[in-house]
């Protein structure tokens, strides 16, 4: 009975996973995927009797949050109670809060199931991926005949939005999958399989371009340089490897000058672009980002707590920058934390080319956008974290 709950719970997570990154399917706060989600932890706790089980190669997902929200509390609880000098909301500081808590169940869930098995965990997030994969590709090719489907957006105006409220919430998911889809296609077995994944990974990167994002298309092209440097510049063992990496480095440096040098208005235009996007009707994002930055300093070592804290034309607005969000919400405390998680995922994730990639596309949403609350992006880096700590795929001498 219990291995059958156990079956159904997995089975009722992975169907839950799969659906939050289509935002259009939810009413009101929550969607079916979260609703699933919550079905799963219910079924956990009856089939391990009511005891969660955590999983030692998340223990980084866990202090992170853990902390972060500790760090947040204070600074809501002190600058309420201590200080009456509150900031923001209370509707912003509630949907924050539930997204975190919420974000932070998701990993004990998925940790719970894993419960440190390599091979479940990996088996687990490469099936999800490729019903992603999937499932993206379809909607892709059906966009092409219709903008919607079933009354849902397909696309807005032109650009590639499958089932979601805005292009941002698909655009950071897709121009991330392309590596994730590249690193699957390297790792698999089976010609077809291989062919498969690779066709894949460019369509993620056509999704990505044609999503209207600037953020998404830097993250395919910062991903893509990050991706050949790696694998160029990097040998960790073997004869000569110092000699290999040195001489590699700089000739990986050298080609990234002449790149730089030949397309430099092009990626000036684009730098403007990334930080102009979606800035309000003044395009300042500037002015956001020094309010922020200003208000934080009100309360900089432990924050305001979860909510929106820039003070902007009469209202409280997101900061648009994933580490401003954490200072405004946890001082810089919170900041230092948000580095300490940001090393130790990198020394995993920098074992793989691919892994790398992902990694730096994700971190253009981390710049120019806020990620902290977005639970696909952070689906998407537990299943990586796991492709990187698995030992069968952790070889970093990649395509010998």
């Amino acid at each position: 009975m219990k291995s059958n709950l156990t079956i159904s719970g997995q089975s009722i997570l992975m169907l839950g996973l799969f659906l939050t990154p289509f935002t259009s399917l939810r009413f009101g706060f929550a969607g079916p995927g979260e609703l699933l989600i919550l079905l799963s932890c219910l079924v956990a706790l009856f089939s391990g009797n009511f005891l969660i089980r955590t999983d030692s190669r998340l223990k980084v997902f866990y202090k992170f949050w853990f902390l972060f929200l500790l760090v947040s509390s204070i600074g809501l609880y002190y600058n309420n109670f201590f200080t009456h000098s509150p900031s923001g909301t209370h509707e912003s500081m509630i949907f924050d809060l539930f997204s975190y808590i919420f974000i932070l169940l998701t990993i004990i869930i998925i940790g719970h199931y894993a419960s440190n098995n390599p091979d479940f965990s990996v088996s687990f997030f490469k099936r999800l991926f490729t019903y992603w994969g999937i499932t993206y590709v379809v909607l892709f090719i059906v966009s092409f005949m219709t903008p919607s489907i079933f009354g849902m957006p397909l696309r807005y105006d032109i650009y590639f939005s499958p089932l979601v409220e805005n292009i941002h919430q698909a655009a950071m998911i897709t121009c991330t999958m392309c590596f994730v889809m590249l690193y699957l296609g390297i790792k698999s077995n089976g010609a077809f399989v291989k062919l498969f994944y690779i066709v894949a990974s460019f369509l993620f990167a056509a999704m990505a371009l044609t999503s209207g994002s600037t953020k998404a298309l830097l993250g395919v092209v910062v991903g893509s340089i990050i991706c050949l440097v790696h694998f160029v510049g990097y040998r960790p063992t073997g004869k000569g490897r110092m000699i290999i990496n040195f001489t590699s480095f700089f000739i990986s440096l050298a080609f990234m000058l002449v790149f730089l040098s030949i397309y430099f208005d092009e990626l000036i235009y684009l730098a403007i672009q990334f930080f102009t996007e979606n800035d309000g009707a003044d395009g300042s994002r500037q002015k956001i980002y020094t309010s922020g930055f200003v208000n934080g300093l009100n309360s900089p070592y432990f924050g305001f707590g979860p909510g929106a804290h820039v003070p902007y034309k009469g209202s409280f607005w997101d900061a648009h920058n994933s580490t401003l969000t954490i200072f405004l919400q946890a001082g810089f405390i919170g900041v230092f934390i948000f580095v300490w998680f940001n090393i130790k995922v990198l020394q995993k994730l920098s074992i793989h080319f691919a892994l790398f990639g992902a990694i730096a596309a994700i971190g253009m949403y981390v710049i120019g956008g806020d990620i902290l609350r977005r639970l696909p992006i952070w689906i998407v880096l537990i299943g990586l974290y796991y492709f990187a700590v698995y030992k069968p795929w952790s070889s970093r001498i990649i395509l010998k």
